[in-house]
């Protein structure tokens, strides 16, 4: 009986784990509200990426072992909530900012930085129409 109660609580300090875990890779990636912009937008930030010659196939030596991590963590969450674009095998790593464009276009434009991007960018875009 002793045993089974242990199994219990270490199941719910394992859910909480992972819900921590959670918190933190959407915090990570979509900024402390964790919430994405919707479908619409992200499409069209993609297709303006993918229009880009900024947009350069993103090279896995290139990354250090940690980003490509928060990376992969970052991609199993937006799997997660099925956040799907067309196009988006070809959205690589922008050259300008270095950021992965799959994850970045679902981040509200208020949590990403102020990098000078160039005019045809959806970041220029967004921050002129404001």
């Amino acid at each position: 009986m002793l045993n089974e109660g242990f199994q219990a609580v270490a199941r719910a300090v394992d859910r909480i784990r992972q819900t921590a875990a959670g918190a933190r890779i959407l915090a990570e990636w979509l900024g402390d509200g964790g919430v994405p912009v919707d479908r619409q937008l992200a499409q069209q930030r993609l297709d303006t990426c993918n229009r880009c010659l900024h947009n350069k196939p993103t090279d896995a030596r290139s990354i250090t072992k940690t980003v490509a991590e928060a990376i992969l963590e970052q991609e199993q969450a937006r799997n997660n909530m099925a956040m799907f674009l067309q196009g988006e095998g070809s959205a690589g790593t922008c050259d300008v900012c270095g950021c992965y464009l799959r994850l970045k276009v679902w981040v509200p434009l208020s949590y990403i930085d102020d990098h000078q991007m160039p005019d045809n960018c959806w970041i220029f875009q967004e921050r002129s129409s404001r």
